[in-house]
């Protein structure tokens, strides 16, 4: 199907553009259409959310973030910048397949009063997860990595326990965003 006739679902849709860069990967791994060259024609009746602006931690620090840096630099952001909108916390905060509760080390207080500090200084909160994927080894179908493994989306109980990590993500600990 050319990509003119793909329909985007509703929401936000966001996807790293295909650019030149010092490593090599696929083009198909960055755009959701396969697309070889830098931007996607799309019909003119989709209207497209604009892009969501922020900081993402994973581009200052990679894994090895922390409340403290966090927070510092949504300071930063709502004090510095004109229209910032998210700080997106990134991979880092918790064990892959651990979507309940974040690094003790890295977060002693959790997640929530730093996202309430954060809100309170006018920014939105976005969190990284990867929620098909464990570290666990039960309960798995698929080896897909080492020690990386896909979770059994065809069984009852584990969907039932996804969507509470994800419920409790999203209303309890006031998560605006899923990334």
């Amino acid at each position: 199907m050319p990509h003119t006739q793909t329909l985007l679902l509703p929401g936000w849709q966001s996807w790293t553009p295909c650019r030149p860069s010092l490593l090599y990967s696929p083009p198909y791994i960055h755009s959701p259409f396969g697309e070889t060259s830098w931007s996607v024609q799309l019909p003119r009746k989709h209207h497209l959310k604009p892009p969501a602006r922020g900081w993402n931690s994973w581009s200052a620090f990679g894994k090895s973030i922390s409340a403290a840096k966090i927070l510092d630099n949504a300071r930063l952001l709502s004090q510095y910048l004109k229209s910032p909108e998210y700080v997106v916390i990134d991979d880092g905060w918790t064990s892959w397949g651990n979507w309940n509760s974040a690094s003790p080390a890295k977060f002693p207080q959790g997640l929530k009063p730093l996202v309430t500090h954060i809100k309170s200084l006018g920014l939105k909160t976005g969190l990284w997860l990867a929620p098909f994927l464990t570290y666990q080894t039960t309960p798995t179908k698929l080896r897909i990595f080492p020690y990386k493994y896909l979770i059994d989306l065809e069984n009852p109980h584990v969907l039932r326990n996804l969507y509470q990590q994800i419920k409790i993500i999203i209303e309890d600990w006031g998560i605006d965003s899923l990334n």
